[in-house]
């Protein structure tokens, strides 16, 4: 166990398979076992890998599922999580120590802040949900997303491989903003598909279509649509202000 919990009260609630088995027996219904956590008012929870600020947490120990609930919609009110990539994708203590500290040194620590109403954590799904007024900080990258929901999707050694974004989503990097219907960010292709009423702002081009695909990296390549869904491009003077902001 190497976390820090902290509330102003907490529910731990145990059902173990024996008196599960006793009392299905007794009663002919099948029974599962439980093992949960509830925490409420001021819940922080600290871990190597990050910080967890929440008005209320719902754990579910046995399917490795956490429910987070915040107090309002204010950014005070708002669950807050700060994740670590970096430390939550290091492999297990086989790994030689030596190997750690190549990566550490040859990469910058990656960086999320989070700030939602509602999350839903999946650990055996290899999935965070996270709803209502989402704002999504990334760095390196200077990456926010802002949006109604937004789905992380990792693969089983917690390495962060797909993004999505749905409801009134925009989204800044230094020198871009863009907003859509919905968007993808796929990590290992290291690019981003826009759906849906569509638009880009990079340097002097203002882009809109249905569907754009772009990179990750602002200076790498050009936005794209296909022979159904093709983008109409205005040049902007260089003393036109930004047309829109996400923030």
């Amino acid at each position: 166990w190497d976390r820090e919990v902290r509330s102003d009260f907490a529910i731990y609630t145990q059902v173990n398979l024996e008196n599960v088995e006793k009392e299905a027996q007794d009663s002919n219904k099948l029974l599962k076992p439980q093992q949960t956590l509830q925490m409420q008012g001021n819940v922080i929870l600290k871990t190597a890998q990050g910080i967890v600020n929440s008005d209320n947490i719902i754990l579910d120990l046995l399917k490795k599922h956490a429910t987070l609930e915040g107090l309002d919609t204010s950014k005070e009110g708002r669950i807050r999580i700060e994740v670590n990539l970096t430390e939550l994708e290091k492999k297990p203590a086989q790994e030689s120590q030596k190997n750690i500290e190549t990566i550490s040194q040859n990469s910058e620590p990656t960086q999320v802040l989070i700030l939602a109403s509602r999350a839903v954590l999946d650990n055996s799904k290899h999935q965070a949900m996270f709803e209502g007024d989402v704002e999504m900080e990334r760095t390196p990258g200077d990456l926010y997303i802002h949006a109604g929901k937004i789905i992380l999707h990792l693969n089983e050694s917690q390495e962060l491989q797909f993004i999505q974004a749905v409801q009134e989503v925009c989204f800044e990097q230094p020198g871009r903003v863009a907003k859509a219907d919905q968007a993808s960010f796929d990590e290992s292709t290291q690019t981003i598909l826009l759906e849906g009423k569509a638009e880009v702002q990079s340097g002097q081009y203002h882009l809109q279509g249905n569907s754009i695909n772009l990179y990750l990296d602002v200076n790498k390549g050009i936005a794209q649509g296909d022979n159904k869904a093709p983008i109409q491009m205005t040049v902007l003077g260089e003393q036109t202000p930004a047309i829109f902001a996400c923030r």
